[in-house]
């Protein structure tokens, strides 16, 4: 997932119902997950969005995996969504994600500022 989005364990809401797609084709090989986050009724049936489909999405990869609220139901997603399968999901933490080629590690850079 480097150099795309990926969003874990967050909470997606305040917006009118069904007005908003996790995701649209802006290029090819475009990759978006969302993991474990709380998706409100805001977030459209199908999901992801084709941008009236003008980009192709064979090459994409929108994915969800574990997500929760009235916007988390993928009955009804578009079929070139995917479902991660838990092992792909383990897969995507921040040290795989945010770490680059010379070893920096996000773990050891993070500062916990909330206080208290």
């Amino acid at each position: 997932m480097r150099k795309n989005y990926f969003l874990m364990a967050s909470r997606i809401k305040d917006a009118p119902s069904e007005s908003v797609g996790l995701g649209r084709p802006w290029r090819n090989y475009a990759k978006v997950a969302f993991v474990r986050c709380w998706l409100g009724p805001h977030v459209k049936k199908a999901g992801w969005d084709r941008w009236n489909e003008r980009e192709s999405v064979e090459a994409l990869t929108f994915a969800e995996y574990g997500n929760t609220g009235p916007g988390a139901d993928v009955g009804e997603r578009v079929e070139w969504s995917k479902q991660l399968t838990e092992q792909e999901a383990e897969a995507l933490d921040v040290d795989r994600i945010l770490a680059g080629r010379d070893g920096w590690s996000p773990r050891a850079a993070w500062v916990d500022r909330r206080g208290g």
